[in-house]
């Protein structure tokens, strides 16, 4: 099964970036998923104690907060096409490595 992958998707390097890439994926998922259903209590208490401690300009602080969301939005999608452009060259670069590897296992 891997000498098929390899021969016919363009080498061993590729499943290995492909593998390295899926794994941190995972791994980052795991990490920052409680942060999900967490980060509601987070907002909700913050907002209450600013709101107690200065009133309404603590409210307008984050409904700015919130208008910001679409910038950041942009930020990120410029952030994952540059890192689209990252692992095709770190793809050629595996690629690379894996034929300079196989041709001193020639020598």
């Amino acid at each position: 099964l891997l000498l098929n992958f390899a021969a016919s998707n363009g080498g061993i390097g590729l499943l290995v970036n492909l593998v390295g890439n899926d794994v941190d994926r995972i791994y980052q998922a795991i990490l920052f998923l409680h942060y999900l259903w967490l980060s509601v209590f987070f907002l909700i208490w913050i907002m209450m104690m600013m709101y107690l401690s200065i009133g309404v300009a603590g409210l307008i602080g984050f409904g700015v907060l919130f208008l910001l969301v679409p910038i950041n939005a942009f930020v990120s999608s410029l952030i994952g096409r540059k890192k689209r452009l990252l692992l095709l060259r770190t793809d050629a670069r595996s690629n690379l490595l894996q034929q300079a590897f196989g041709g001193i296992q020639v020598l």
